[in-house]
This record gives C-alpha cells, sequence and structure tokens, in this order.
C-alpha cells in the first residue's frame, strides 16, 4: 500500500465491471478508505474507482464488486487472483 492509502492491484487499468450497478469502464484506483463508526473504533473499506470508456465521473464501488472483461479475464479469476490448472497462484513478491 502506497501512503495515500492507494493500493496495487492486477485489474489497474484493465476494463472491468461493476456488479452491483453493471457500470463498465477502466479500473483507475484501489483505495483503503476509512469509515467512521457508532464506537469509535477504527474502520476501512477497500474502495474500486471505475472511470467509464466514454469518460465522465469515476463511479466508486466496493473491491469485491470488480469483475474483469478484457483479455486480463483469461489470467485472472472475478477476484483479480491469478489462475493456474491447480489454482490460484501466490502474489508475486515485491521488495
Amino acid at each position: 500500500m502506497k501512503g495515500d492509502g492507494h493500493e496495487e492491484h492486477p485489474l489497474l487499468g484493465h476494463l472491468v465491471r461493476d456488479s452491483a450497478s453493471g457500470a463498465e469502464g477502466r479500473l483507475m484506483a484501489v483505495v483503503r478508505e476509512g469509515l467512521p463508526t457508532h464506537t469509535g473504533s477504527p474502520r476501512s473499506t477497500r474502495r474500486a474507482y471505475i472511470r467509464p470508456v466514454a469518460g465522465g465521473v469515476e463511479l466508486a464501488t466496493a473491491l469485491g464488486n470488480i469483475e474483469p472483461l478484457d483479455d486480463i479475464q483469461s489470467r485472472f479469476g472475478a477476484a483479480g487472483h491469478q489462475q493456474s490448472a491447480s489454482g490460484p497462484l501466490p502474489s508475486p513478491r515485491t521488495k
């Protein structure tokens, strides 16, 4: 995760669909955002930001609502995890 809350994701820059609204566009960002709670205890959520292909205002949705639409779908499942014949591949390690 970067210092500004932005996270790396294998579908960044790829065409995706928001399963909740049906909206389609490019995944522009994945951000961990803090949420207020009635108890004051910290809580966060991961939000995905989709820019419509024709342009316009980016749509924010839960990261779990994202489905790949382009050629990356053959390499990644709906949750964005790389697939192999024996199941998901481990995430690459970063230094």
